[in-house]
């Protein structure tokens, strides 16, 4: 026998021995050894084998998807194929429990490797959990899954008709939240809103931008106006529309408010009274051209006519109230029952650059216009 075939009969002598004790610790259930002898012996195949072994009996989720994951890495064939699905199932329980969160990359990753080695029915699985139908549906075909496969065309379908109305719905909200229906825009997103972050951003939106009334800052016909809608506008030192920080006032003190022959002033039977011209009113008084009165024997509040409704004036600032509607040549500007600042134009209105028609409910920072590009006639300050 010549060197060469004793060296060899030596070195397969040494590798039976090998093998012979990596199967003797695996017998014994000294896995992790076996492991590394098999590896010192090129045998990646009984490696990976019995890091399968270990990875089925690790009670940590973790720990098993790290064991698959070595053992993929070393197996080839129907060893592979067996480990890749055993890895994929593992993967898809533990994101149904909430136990683990892959990215989209490795979830494909996983899909990817099932493909290769042909587990199409699971790798379906994993592409539908990114999302991907494509890869879904080529996946089902490849498997024969013709049952799953029209389930999830149908679901396909219907999650894109879904869509579509959801788009269609969002696209109706805002164009009637631009073009002034701001009441109908929030009547039909309300039920969309709590899970369409889009449709309740427009409605966050026209909520948000909603003036508070009665009282309200405008700009008619280039002149900034601090208006206070009602058909009666009471004065007081609280829960008045028109609040005077005196404490010589009652809390409602007096009415102004559109009488029979005209704008009138009434006393609400204040403590301090109302006086014109040193004179105590005690029935209402006509405004007329104008009248000076002193709320409390201590407030000077100057009311003279506007608009066909009232001018207030008294030290700390001045308000209009139309007591009534606010008459724009052909528009009325005035408060809907429902609480909303209502524009109601009978001729041509252009709110920003859309023109608009018929009742428009106003919303802080809307400019009007009678044509476009035209002089803004009317904005809502605040």
């Amino acid at each position: 026998m010549g060197f060469f075939s004793r060296v060899g009969e030596i070195f397969a002598g040494r590798r039976r021995a090998g093998l012979s004790r990596a199967r003797r610790l695996e017998a014994l259930g000294n896995l992790e050894e076996a492991t590394v002898l098999y590896l010192e012996l090129g045998e990646a195949a009984e490696a990976a084998r019995v890091i399968a072994l270990r990875a089925s009996a690790a009670l940590d989720p973790e720990k098993k998807r790290v064991l698959l994951s070595q053992a993929a890495g070393l197996a080839t064939g129907p060893a592979l194929r067996e480990i890749e699905a055993t890895r994929a199932r593992l993967t898809l329980e533990l994101c149904t429990a909430g136990k683990y969160e892959p990215g989209r990359g490795e979830l494909l990753d996983v899909a990817q490797r099932l493909e290769r080695v042909g587990e199409a029915e699971l790798a379906a699985e994993v592409y539908a959990r990114v999302g991907d139908r494509d890869a879904q549906a080529r996946m089902l075909v490849e498997a024969g899954a013709i049952d799953r496969l029209e389930a999830v065309l149908d679901s396909e379908h219907a999650r894109e008709r879904a869509e579509r109305e959801r788009a269609a719905l969002h696209a109706r909200v805002r164009d009637l939240a631009l073009a002034g229906a701001r009441r109908e825009a929030l009547a039909l997103g309300l039920e969309a809103r709590p899970h369409d972050p889009m449709i309740a951003e427009v409605l966050r939106g026209v909520e948000a931008r909603r003036p508070a009334l009665p009282r309200v800052r405008l700009v008619v016909e280039g002149e900034r106006l601090d208006v206070v809608f009602g058909r009666e506008v009471s004065v007081g030192r609280a829960e008045a529309a028109l609040s005077i920080a005196s404490p010589a006032l009652s809390r409602s003190h007096l009415a102004l408010r559109r009488g029979t022959l005209g704008p009138e002033a009434v006393d609400l039977g204040s403590r301090n009274g109302t006086f014109v011209a040193g004179a105590r009113l005690d029935a209402p008084l006509r405004v007329g051209q104008g009248v000076v009165l002193e709320l409390g024997g201590e407030v000077r509040l100057e009311v003279a006519p506007w608009r066909g409704g009232l001018r207030a004036s008294w030290a700390a600032g001045v308000v209009h109230a139309p007591l009534g509607p606010l008459e724009l040549d052909g528009w009325t500007l005035d408060v809907a029952d429902d609480g909303w600042l209502v524009l109601t134009a009978r001729s041509p209105a252009v709110l920003d650059e859309l023109a608009v028609q018929g009742e428009i409910q106003l919303l802080t920072g809307d400019r009007l216009r009678r044509s476009p590009g035209g002089t803004v006639v009317l904005e809502v300050v605040t």
